[in-house]
């Protein structure tokens, strides 16, 4: 190449990660926090639950009795959505379980995303499913945030592999489920009043 010519412009040298992000340090810190999260949980359902016990033995204990099961309460809807966010940071890996199981641990991520209670409503919950984790929990989540406010029916309703909505299906919702390997039958993108339908993933199904 001639001196005279136009050089060309030399490649930008990549972004250093040194020191860690913000982003990176929690990232070192998550598997610490889920066993930290799991030891703390279990110390305070313990001792609530032998709290609970002793005040029930106790006359005149009932009003302190009450408190203390809100409080027990509290702490296992806490419990629930910590571990459920948690999870969020857990190496993918490939899971199987019942379809109850999994919409029981993603409702308080559901829940939290949706902003209100979802009521969920059982037919079966019996179907046997494989699928990758945290990945379909987090399509599950993002899901929920189109929730409406809650109306007089049930916003899901499982039936063995089927889960119906009491909303449309976004389009990026629908495209996380379908790269967590469950299908979308019915709504997504639809219009406002619409409702939904997703085929969970069954283990053994192509």
């Amino acid at each position: 190449m001639s001196p005279d010519e136009p050089q060309p412009e030399p490649e930008p040298e990549p972004r250093s990660t040194w020191p860690p992000s913000p982003r990176e340090v929690l990232d070192l810190l998550l598997p610490a926090a889920r066993h930290a999260a799991n030891n703390l949980s279990m110390v305070m359902s313990v001792n609530l639950d032998a709290a609970a016990a002793a005040l029930a033995r106790q006359p005149g204990g009932e009003r302190v009795l009450r408190q203390v099961e809100r409080v027990s309460q509290a702490a296992q809807e806490f419990d629930a959505i910590l571990r459920g966010v948690l999870a969020l940071s857990r190496p993918d890996a490939a899971v199987r379980t019942s379809s109850g199981e999994l919409l029981q641990a993603a409702l308080p991520l559901m829940e939290l995303a949706a902003n209100r209670r979802l009521r969920l409503e059982v037919v079966s919950g019996e179907a046997a499913l494989a699928f990758r984790r945290p990945a379909l929990d987090a399509a599950l989540a993002l899901l929920a945030r189109a929730a409406p406010p809650a109306g007089a029916t049930a916003d899901l309703r499982l039936d063995g592999d089927t889960l119906e909505l009491a909303w449309a299906v976004e389009t990026v919702a629908a495209a996380a489920l379908r790269a967590a390997g469950a299908a979308v039958e019915a709504g997504e993108g639809a219009a406002d009043g619409a409702t939904g339908r997703l085929r969970l993933p069954v283990a053994g199904r192509a």
